[in-house]
């Protein structure tokens, strides 16, 4: 007389299990980030946008939220012709960045993405805002090279190309290829300055592999 009931509560058991194991199975999943960088940052370096907006859009399904992700995107769907898709993403990028600040997460970085989804909007006005806010919120434990490119986005170029010059004096751990590339850095880019640290910051490099290999 109670098997009835009893097999009614165990199909409930089960199709509520299968429910949450759904759940599991669609949810937006983990990206690496670094992996993520890394790759995203060597397709633009060798300016395969194709494959930058590829990556990006796979990291974007399953992190809608990834900033990094909704900006390397928006700028390979501008370079690919996209630009409905691109005005989507800056869009979006500008509300993701809003929403986190609103909530609380009001780090330098969000700054960071809220002027870059202005900017891809046409909003220079804001981004420049954003971006003088992301300067005055800046550590000044900030990362070097990230200390020029906040600089630069900025607008505060003097500033930028002196923090440049000595970064190019301590050249260990900076990618100088992805400088060459970097959106950030374009507002420097085309002064001289720029291409001398560059060089400077190369031969540094060269001389201290040189030195290993004599020890």
């Amino acid at each position: 007389m109670h098997r009835p009931l009893t097999l009614v509560i165990m199909l409930a058991v089960l199709a509520g299990a299968l429910s949450f194991l759904g759940t599991l199975l669609s949810a937006p999943g983990q990206v690496d980030a670094r992996l993520y960088g890394s790759q995203v940052r060597a397709a633009m370096g060798a300016g395969d946008w194709a494959l930058v907006a590829k990556v990006s859009r796979a990291a974007v399904r399953q992190a809608p939220r990834m900033q990094e992700a909704l900006l390397f995107q928006a700028f390979a769907e501008d370079r690919t012709g996209s630009q409905s898709r691109a005005d989507y993403l800056w869009a979006r990028l500008e509300r993701v960045s809003r929403e986190n600040i609103r909530r609380g997460n009001d780090s330098a970085e969000q700054w960071y993405y809220l002027g870059w989804g202005l900017s891809g909007q046409g909003y220079e006005e804001g981004a420049r805002a954003a971006w003088r806010d992301l300067v005055r919120q800046m550590s000044p434990r900030e990362e070097p090279y990230n200390r020029v490119c906040y600089l630069t986005l900025a607008g505060e170029t003097e500033a930028a190309l002196e923090a440049w010059e000595r970064l190019a004096e301590a050249p260990v751990g900076v990618d100088w290829r992805w400088a060459r590339v970097d959106p950030d850095l374009e507002g420097i880019r085309g002064d001289p300055r720029f291409e001398e640290a560059r060089q400077r910051a190369r031969q540094l490099l060269r001389q201290a592999v040189e030195e290993e290999t004599r020890i």
